[in-house]
């Protein structure tokens, strides 16, 4: 009854526990959500689904794991959904038995990399191809969090994600298509976060992972005890296996000394390096994407001091004002303009934009994006002699 004929938004996770970066997933996919022309928010219901397949520890179910998982998201107001779906077609399916309404899923880029796997299609008869065909069934549409690469440092996005080489060309059909989106205005200060790590940091006793979790969350699992100790073996107490994890670090940095000092008596001269080439010819021509996301874009101007990219762009409610921090490719919406926008200037200073919306001139605070229109006074002189 809780999901007839709602639209529904679905998040899938181990929630173990559940994390600030979950939470900045949820908020930001369902402002995305709700703007969608055919969700009505009185008629929207978001659902936490934990699958079975995430449960097992030891190969059997572990019931108070996930009832703990459960009591974390109800206490923040939220509904769990405990499935046996693996793939989330199956997850779609279900939903699709009670609403016609649409449906978004959020995930993250790992996630979406899975969903182009063909491994997890092997035993339908139409593979991957009959898995999308339920998964994308009408309004379905998949919102995007952005992840961060832990070597190179780069923002991974629906633009650049990397899919099996056989699932390109199907992966940019549901892109341009417009059943992938990213969340823009993420919150780059909380992507670090991991479940598996804070889980860590709670089973060692070490400080810190209360400062990862959203609001009240940290004194519920502290009065209630929950996730203790369940996962170390019998005899074992956090301590001992601190001191344990301890010991093995030793020994690992004193491996690791004598494999270096192996390699410097073997070697003690090193190759020099090539000269570095920088090529010139059609430098001019070279091209490189500004912006994270496709979009109708309605005009762009850089900041005074290079630093700052300000643009208009459309998606489905209409044009909004966005500014990208170009070195740190950070990402956040100014303000909402919706309808029409064009003509983007930015004051001397710059303090300040200003462009036409919706057939009126606004100003808009670079900093922090309060808007303000600006009024006009004109006369005409008719000379009727003429």
């Amino acid at each position: 009854a809780a999901l007839y004929k709602k639209n529904i938004l679905a998040l899938r996770g181990s929630f173990r526990p559940v994390t600030k970066v979950n939470m900045d997933m949820f908020q930001k996919s369902y402002d995305i959500f709700i703007r969608e022309r055919t969700v009505e928010l009185e008629n929207t219901i978001v659902v936490f689904e934990i699958t079975l397949s995430n449960l097992k520890a030891s190969g059997e179910i572990d019931e108070q794991d996930f009832m703990d998982r459960a009591e974390l998201l109800c206490s923040l107001g939220h509904t769990v959904l405990i499935s046996k779906f693996q793939e989330y077609y199956k997850l779609v399916e279900y939903f699709n038995n009670y609403t016609k309404a649409r449906i978004g899923l959020t995930m993250g880029v790992n996630n979406l990399v899975d969903v182009f796997d063909e491994k997890y299609y092997r035993h339908l008869s139409g593979g991957i191809l009959e898995a999308f065909g339920k998964l994308f069934f009408k309004d379905l549409k998949v919102y995007l969090y952005p992840m961060k690469d832990p070597e190179t440092g780069q923002i991974m996005t629906s633009n650049n994600v990397k899919v099996h080489p056989r699932m390109k060309e199907l992966y940019k059909f549901f892109k341009y298509n417009g059943k992938v989106m990213d969340i823009i205005d993420y919150d780059p200060d909380v992507m670090h976060i991991f479940s598996r790590d804070v889980l860590k940091k709670l089973m060692n006793g070490e400080k810190g992972w209360e400062d990862e979790l959203p609001e009240g969350i940290p004194e519920i699992i502290k009065e209630k005890h929950l996730f203790s100790q369940k996962e170390l073996p019998e005899g074992e107490t956090p301590e001992k296996k601190k001191e344990k994890e301890k010991e093995d670090k030793a020994e690992d940095k004193s491996e690791d000394k004598k494999k270096g000092n192996k390699k410097k008596e073997e070697g003690t001269e090193k190759d020099e390096l090539p000269e570095l080439k920088i090529e010139l010819d059609g430098i001019k021509d070279r091209k490189v994407r500004l912006t994270i996301h496709s979009s109708r874009l309605g005009d762009a101007v850089v900041s005074n001091d290079g630093e700052y990219l300000y643009y208009v762009c459309r998606f489905e409610s209409g044009y909004d004002l966005w500014k990208t921090n170009l070195r740190t490719r950070e990402t956040k919406i100014l303000t909402k303009l919706g309808g029409s926008a064009r003509n983007l200037f930015l004051d001397k200073e710059g303090k300040n934009l200003f462009l036409i919306a919706n057939g009126s001139v606004k100003k808009v605070d670079v900093n922090s994006g309060s808007t303000k229109g600006i009024g006009l006074n004109g006369e005409m002189y008719l000379d009727r002699s003429n």
